[in-house]
């Protein structure tokens, strides 16, 4: 597979979550194993944050806070894990 990666410093959030599914769902030997099954539990947890509350209002500030520390958690590893992938696809 020729994986390309953007610049994901600027990706949104659900860029790098569709970028990390495509990493999950390639073919058996694009990548190597473990890489894959790491993107798919990264893939599950983005779309399990996707779900969580997005309201702007007082009652929900700690959902709010909760879902961005998730996020920017999620934002770090996931682009670990983009970058691998493209060093696998490029040997």
């Amino acid at each position: 597979m020729d994986f390309e990666l953007p610049n994901v410093w600027k990706a949104s959030n659900e860029q790098l979550a569709k970028l990390c599914g495509k990493v999950a769902g390639a073919e058996p030997g694009d990548f190597t194993a473990a890489l894959q099954e790491e993107a798919k539990r990264l893939y599950a947890i983005w779309v399990d944050s996707f779900q969580l509350p997005d309201k702007h209002d007082s009652n929900h500030f700690e959902e709010q806070e909760r879902k961005a520390g998730i996020q920017a958690s999620l934002r770090k590893r996931t682009i670990e894990v983009l970058v691998k992938a493209e060093q696998q696809s490029n040997a």
